[in-house]
Protein backbone atom coordinates (compact mmCIF):
# COMPACT_ATOMS: atom_id res chain seq x y z
CA UNK A 1 0.00 0.00 0.00
CA UNK A 2 2.84 2.43 0.80
CA UNK A 3 4.30 1.83 -2.70
CA UNK A 4 0.99 2.05 -4.55
CA UNK A 5 -0.24 5.28 -2.89
CA UNK A 6 2.49 7.62 -4.30
CA UNK A 7 2.03 6.10 -7.79
CA UNK A 8 -1.73 6.73 -7.64
CA UNK A 9 -1.17 10.34 -6.57
CA UNK A 10 1.24 10.96 -9.47
CA UNK A 11 -1.20 9.48 -11.98
CA UNK A 12 -4.01 11.63 -10.57
CA UNK A 13 -1.94 14.81 -10.90
CA UNK A 14 -0.95 13.97 -14.48
CA UNK A 15 -4.58 13.34 -15.39
CA UNK A 16 -5.71 16.61 -13.77
CA UNK A 17 -3.17 18.64 -15.74
CA UNK A 18 -4.09 17.13 -19.10
CA UNK A 19 -5.19 20.07 -21.34
CA UNK A 20 -8.84 20.30 -22.23
CA UNK A 21 -9.62 20.78 -25.93
CA UNK A 22 -10.65 24.19 -27.32
CA UNK A 23 -13.27 24.43 -30.09
CA UNK A 24 -12.48 27.25 -32.54
CA UNK A 25 -15.25 28.43 -34.90
CA UNK A 26 -14.04 30.70 -37.74
CA UNK A 27 -16.31 32.93 -39.84
CA UNK A 28 -14.67 34.62 -42.85
CA UNK A 29 -15.44 35.78 -46.39
CA UNK A 30 -14.50 33.63 -49.37
CA UNK A 31 -11.59 35.93 -50.32
CA UNK A 32 -9.97 35.84 -46.84
CA UNK A 33 -6.22 35.25 -47.13
CA UNK A 34 -5.98 33.58 -43.71
CA UNK A 35 -6.79 29.86 -44.06
CA UNK A 36 -9.06 28.38 -41.40
CA UNK A 37 -6.93 25.28 -40.89
CA UNK A 38 -3.73 27.31 -40.53
CA UNK A 39 -5.41 29.59 -37.98
CA UNK A 40 -6.55 26.64 -35.82
CA UNK A 41 -3.04 25.11 -35.95
CA UNK A 42 -1.45 28.43 -34.97
CA UNK A 43 -3.82 28.88 -32.00
CA UNK A 44 -3.14 25.30 -30.90
CA UNK A 45 0.64 25.89 -30.98
CA UNK A 46 0.25 29.21 -29.15
CA UNK A 47 -1.78 27.68 -26.30
CA UNK A 48 -0.28 24.18 -26.24
CA UNK A 49 -3.76 22.65 -26.39
CA UNK A 50 -5.79 20.54 -28.80
CA UNK A 51 -7.98 22.71 -31.06
CA UNK A 52 -11.20 21.25 -32.48
CA UNK A 53 -13.38 22.32 -35.42
CA UNK A 54 -17.21 22.38 -35.17
CA UNK A 55 -17.43 19.08 -37.09
CA UNK A 56 -15.36 17.21 -34.47
CA UNK A 57 -17.11 15.80 -31.41
CA UNK A 58 -15.24 16.68 -28.17
CA UNK A 59 -14.14 13.76 -26.04
CA UNK A 60 -14.84 15.60 -22.76
CA UNK A 61 -17.56 17.87 -21.44
CA UNK A 62 -17.16 21.57 -20.70
CA UNK A 63 -15.10 22.37 -23.81
CA UNK A 64 -14.25 26.07 -24.16
CA UNK A 65 -15.55 27.67 -27.37
CA UNK A 66 -13.81 30.48 -29.26
CA UNK A 67 -15.50 32.23 -32.21
CA UNK A 68 -13.25 34.20 -34.61
CA UNK A 69 -14.94 36.52 -37.14
CA UNK A 70 -12.59 37.89 -39.85
CA UNK A 71 -13.58 40.95 -41.88
CA UNK A 72 -11.41 42.81 -44.43
CA UNK A 73 -10.21 45.31 -41.82
CA UNK A 74 -10.61 43.71 -38.38
CA UNK A 75 -11.00 40.52 -36.33
CA UNK A 76 -13.61 39.93 -33.61
CA UNK A 77 -12.91 37.14 -31.09
CA UNK A 78 -15.47 35.82 -28.57
CA UNK A 79 -14.31 33.31 -25.92
CA UNK A 80 -16.70 31.34 -23.70
CA UNK A 81 -15.70 28.92 -20.94
CA UNK A 82 -18.36 28.09 -18.37
CA UNK A 83 -19.86 31.38 -17.26
CA UNK A 84 -16.87 33.43 -18.45
CA UNK A 85 -17.43 35.39 -21.70
CA UNK A 86 -14.78 37.64 -23.30
CA UNK A 87 -15.33 39.76 -26.42
CA UNK A 88 -12.56 41.66 -28.19
CA UNK A 89 -11.90 43.30 -31.59
CA UNK A 90 -8.64 44.35 -33.27
CA UNK A 91 -7.79 46.03 -36.58
CA UNK A 92 -5.96 43.91 -39.17
CA UNK A 93 -3.57 44.76 -42.03
CA UNK A 94 -4.19 43.28 -45.52
CA UNK A 95 -1.08 41.04 -45.45
CA UNK A 96 -2.00 37.39 -44.78
CA UNK A 97 0.97 36.48 -42.57
CA UNK A 98 0.53 39.58 -40.40
CA UNK A 99 -3.22 38.92 -40.09
CA UNK A 100 -2.54 35.34 -38.94
CA UNK A 101 0.04 36.49 -36.36
CA UNK A 102 -2.22 39.17 -34.87
CA UNK A 103 -5.29 36.92 -34.62
CA UNK A 104 -3.18 34.17 -32.99
CA UNK A 105 -1.70 36.70 -30.55
CA UNK A 106 -5.17 38.00 -29.66
CA UNK A 107 -6.58 34.49 -29.07
CA UNK A 108 -3.67 33.50 -26.83
CA UNK A 109 -3.83 36.81 -24.96
CA UNK A 110 -7.54 36.39 -24.19
CA UNK A 111 -7.16 32.80 -22.97
CA UNK A 112 -4.13 33.51 -20.79
CA UNK A 113 -5.63 36.71 -19.33
CA UNK A 114 -2.33 38.60 -19.72
CA UNK A 115 -3.80 42.13 -19.89
CA UNK A 116 -5.62 44.19 -17.28
CA UNK A 117 -8.39 44.81 -19.82
CA UNK A 118 -9.78 41.36 -18.95
CA UNK A 119 -10.49 42.21 -15.27
CA UNK A 120 -14.26 41.82 -14.57
CA UNK A 121 -14.91 45.39 -13.36
CA UNK A 122 -13.02 47.28 -16.11
CA UNK A 123 -13.84 47.83 -19.80
CA UNK A 124 -12.03 49.42 -22.71
CA UNK A 125 -14.36 51.64 -24.80
CA UNK A 126 -16.19 48.96 -26.74
CA UNK A 127 -13.26 46.61 -27.26
CA UNK A 128 -13.94 44.05 -24.49
CA UNK A 129 -16.82 42.81 -22.41
CA UNK A 130 -16.30 40.28 -19.61
CA UNK A 131 -18.89 38.46 -17.53
CA UNK A 132 -17.39 37.62 -14.09
CA UNK A 133 -17.33 33.88 -13.44
CA UNK A 134 -19.31 32.31 -10.63
CA UNK A 135 -17.01 31.12 -7.85
CA UNK A 136 -17.13 27.34 -7.37
CA UNK A 137 -18.42 25.86 -4.15
CA UNK A 138 -15.67 25.45 -1.58
CA UNK A 139 -15.50 22.97 1.28
CA UNK A 140 -14.03 25.62 3.57
CA UNK A 141 -14.71 29.35 3.82
CA UNK A 142 -11.96 31.34 2.03
CA UNK A 143 -10.01 33.98 3.97
CA UNK A 144 -11.44 37.52 3.69
CA UNK A 145 -10.07 39.59 0.82
CA UNK A 146 -8.74 43.14 1.22
CA UNK A 147 -11.43 45.75 0.49
CA UNK A 148 -9.55 47.13 -2.52
CA UNK A 149 -8.79 43.78 -4.24
CA UNK A 150 -10.77 43.02 -7.40
CA UNK A 151 -11.91 39.43 -8.10
CA UNK A 152 -9.78 37.64 -10.66
CA UNK A 153 -11.24 35.52 -13.50
CA UNK A 154 -10.73 31.79 -13.06
CA UNK A 155 -8.20 30.64 -15.72
CA UNK A 156 -9.16 27.60 -17.83
CA UNK A 157 -7.95 24.30 -16.45
CA UNK A 158 -6.13 23.46 -19.69
CA UNK A 159 -4.12 26.71 -19.84
CA UNK A 160 -0.41 26.14 -19.23
CA UNK A 161 1.16 27.96 -16.25
CA UNK A 162 2.53 31.31 -17.37
CA UNK A 163 5.51 33.25 -16.14
CA UNK A 164 4.36 36.57 -14.60
CA UNK A 165 4.66 39.37 -17.14
CA UNK A 166 4.19 43.11 -17.01
CA UNK A 167 0.55 44.05 -17.64
CA UNK A 168 -0.32 46.41 -20.49
CA UNK A 169 -3.44 48.46 -21.11
CA UNK A 170 -3.68 48.09 -24.87
CA UNK A 171 -2.49 45.68 -27.60
CA UNK A 172 0.50 46.63 -29.74
CA UNK A 173 -0.29 48.53 -32.94
CA UNK A 174 -0.86 46.40 -36.06
CA UNK A 175 2.19 45.79 -38.21
CA UNK A 176 1.90 47.68 -41.49
CA UNK A 177 3.38 46.67 -44.80
CA UNK A 178 6.29 48.34 -46.58
CA UNK A 179 5.90 52.02 -47.48
CA UNK A 180 7.51 51.55 -50.93
CA UNK A 181 6.91 48.86 -53.55
CA UNK A 182 7.55 48.02 -57.20
CA UNK A 183 4.61 47.59 -59.57
CA UNK A 184 4.26 46.37 -63.17
CA UNK A 185 1.17 47.23 -65.26
CA UNK A 186 -0.12 46.30 -68.74
CA UNK A 187 -3.05 48.22 -70.31
CA UNK A 188 -4.87 48.27 -73.65
CA UNK A 189 -7.18 50.98 -74.99
CA UNK A 190 -8.53 52.92 -77.91
CA UNK A 191 -8.95 56.51 -79.02
CA UNK A 192 -12.03 57.87 -77.28
CA UNK A 193 -12.27 61.52 -78.31
CA UNK A 194 -11.35 64.14 -80.90
CA UNK A 195 -8.12 65.69 -82.12
CA UNK A 196 -7.34 69.36 -82.54
CA UNK A 197 -5.43 69.82 -85.79
CA UNK A 198 -3.79 73.09 -86.82
CA UNK A 199 -4.62 73.24 -90.56
CA UNK A 200 -2.32 75.51 -92.55
CA UNK A 201 -4.84 77.97 -93.93
CA UNK A 202 -6.31 81.35 -93.09
CA UNK A 203 -9.16 79.67 -91.20
CA UNK A 204 -6.93 78.85 -88.20
CA UNK A 205 -7.21 75.69 -86.15
CA UNK A 206 -10.10 73.25 -86.39
CA UNK A 207 -11.40 70.27 -84.47
CA UNK A 208 -11.42 67.19 -86.64
CA UNK A 209 -12.71 63.70 -85.92
CA UNK A 210 -9.96 61.16 -85.25
CA UNK A 211 -10.49 57.99 -83.24
CA UNK A 212 -6.77 57.69 -82.54
CA UNK A 213 -6.72 53.93 -83.15
CA UNK A 214 -5.82 51.21 -80.62
CA UNK A 215 -3.20 51.70 -77.93
CA UNK A 216 -1.22 49.51 -75.55
CA UNK A 217 1.23 50.31 -72.79
CA UNK A 218 3.56 48.66 -70.31
CA UNK A 219 4.51 50.55 -67.14
CA UNK A 220 6.97 49.78 -64.32
CA UNK A 221 7.01 52.13 -61.31
CA UNK A 222 8.42 52.51 -57.84
CA UNK A 223 5.53 53.64 -55.63
CA UNK A 224 5.60 55.35 -52.23
CA UNK A 225 2.78 56.41 -49.88
CA UNK A 226 1.65 59.23 -52.21
CA UNK A 227 3.96 59.45 -55.25
CA UNK A 228 5.36 57.13 -57.93
CA UNK A 229 8.10 57.32 -60.56
CA UNK A 230 8.97 54.88 -63.32
CA UNK A 231 9.23 54.17 -67.03
CA UNK A 232 6.76 53.10 -69.68
CA UNK A 233 6.46 51.90 -73.27
CA UNK A 234 3.49 53.23 -75.29
CA UNK A 235 2.31 51.99 -78.69
CA UNK A 236 -0.26 54.20 -80.47
CA UNK A 237 0.24 55.59 -83.97
CA UNK A 238 3.89 54.78 -83.34
CA UNK A 239 6.17 53.83 -80.48
CA UNK A 240 7.16 55.87 -77.42
CA UNK A 241 9.52 55.36 -74.50
CA UNK A 242 8.85 57.74 -71.65
CA UNK A 243 9.41 58.64 -68.02
CA UNK A 244 6.26 58.80 -65.90
CA UNK A 245 5.49 60.58 -62.64
CA UNK A 246 2.42 59.80 -60.54
CA UNK A 247 0.36 60.89 -57.55
CA UNK A 248 -2.14 58.60 -55.83
CA UNK A 249 -4.52 58.65 -52.90
CA UNK A 250 -6.39 55.68 -51.35
CA UNK A 251 -9.72 56.81 -49.77
CA UNK A 252 -10.62 53.22 -48.85
CA UNK A 253 -8.58 50.02 -48.60
CA UNK A 254 -9.68 48.63 -52.00
CA UNK A 255 -9.86 51.84 -54.12
CA UNK A 256 -7.10 54.19 -55.31
CA UNK A 257 -7.39 57.45 -57.29
CA UNK A 258 -4.31 58.36 -59.31
CA UNK A 259 -2.87 60.91 -61.77
CA UNK A 260 0.04 60.27 -64.18
CA UNK A 261 2.20 62.77 -66.13
CA UNK A 262 4.45 61.29 -68.84
CA UNK A 263 7.21 62.78 -71.06
CA UNK A 264 9.36 60.94 -73.57
CA UNK A 265 10.36 60.32 -77.21
CA UNK A 266 7.69 59.37 -79.77
CA UNK A 267 8.46 57.70 -83.11
CA UNK A 268 5.41 58.41 -85.30
CA UNK A 269 4.77 55.72 -87.94
CA UNK A 270 2.59 57.84 -90.22
CA UNK A 271 5.21 60.53 -90.87
CA UNK A 272 8.37 58.63 -89.89
CA UNK A 273 9.23 61.49 -87.55
CA UNK A 274 10.63 61.63 -84.05
CA UNK A 275 8.97 64.00 -81.62
CA UNK A 276 8.69 64.69 -77.91
CA UNK A 277 5.66 63.12 -76.29
CA UNK A 278 3.55 64.58 -73.49
CA UNK A 279 0.71 62.69 -71.83
CA UNK A 280 -1.58 63.43 -68.89
CA UNK A 281 -3.72 60.60 -67.46
CA UNK A 282 -6.13 60.13 -64.58
CA UNK A 283 -7.89 57.01 -63.37
CA UNK A 284 -9.01 54.62 -60.67
CA UNK A 285 -7.54 51.32 -59.43
CA UNK A 286 -9.66 48.65 -57.72
CA UNK A 287 -7.80 46.07 -55.58
CA UNK A 288 -9.68 42.72 -55.38
CA UNK A 289 -6.64 41.25 -53.55
CA UNK A 290 -3.62 42.86 -51.87
CA UNK A 291 -1.20 42.10 -54.75
CA UNK A 292 -3.36 42.97 -57.81
CA UNK A 293 -5.06 46.15 -59.13
CA UNK A 294 -7.59 46.56 -61.94
CA UNK A 295 -6.74 49.96 -63.50
CA UNK A 296 -8.95 52.18 -65.70
CA UNK A 297 -7.59 55.46 -67.16
CA UNK A 298 -8.49 58.40 -69.39
CA UNK A 299 -5.51 60.13 -71.01
CA UNK A 300 -4.60 62.97 -73.39
CA UNK A 301 -1.63 62.30 -75.71
CA UNK A 302 0.05 65.07 -77.74
CA UNK A 303 3.31 65.59 -79.65
CA UNK A 304 5.27 68.69 -78.66
CA UNK A 305 5.72 70.21 -82.16
CA UNK A 306 2.08 70.04 -83.24
CA UNK A 307 -1.13 71.68 -82.09
CA UNK A 308 -3.11 68.49 -81.90
CA UNK A 309 -4.00 65.99 -79.22
CA UNK A 310 -5.98 62.76 -78.91
CA UNK A 311 -7.86 61.35 -75.92
CA UNK A 312 -7.72 57.66 -75.03
CA UNK A 313 -9.53 55.29 -72.68
CA UNK A 314 -7.62 52.23 -71.44
CA UNK A 315 -7.95 49.40 -68.94
CA UNK A 316 -5.56 46.77 -67.61
CA UNK A 317 -3.96 44.97 -64.67
CA UNK A 318 -1.21 46.05 -62.31
CA UNK A 319 0.79 43.52 -60.28
CA UNK A 320 2.52 44.43 -57.00
CA UNK A 321 5.92 42.77 -57.19
CA UNK A 322 7.02 40.87 -54.02
CA UNK A 323 10.42 42.58 -53.68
Amino acid sequence: MMAILPLALLLGLAEAKEPEPLMVVVEARAAEVVKVGALREAIGRELGARVLSPVEEPSTEGVAIMTVVLTPDKAVVTYRHGSLTVYRAIELPPDGRQRLQLVTWLAGNIVRDQTSDLLPNRKTAGSIEVAPPTAPALTAAPPPLPPTAAPQPIPPAWAAPQTPVARVTSPPPPVVGPTHEWTAAALIGHGAGISYDHIKCNCGGNFVSDSGGPSSEIEVTRSGPAFAIGGMYLKTQGHAWALTFGWHRRPVRWLTAEVRATVGMWFIDETNETDLLARLAGGLAVSPVSWLDVVARLSIVAPMRKNDFTTYASIGLRYRLPL
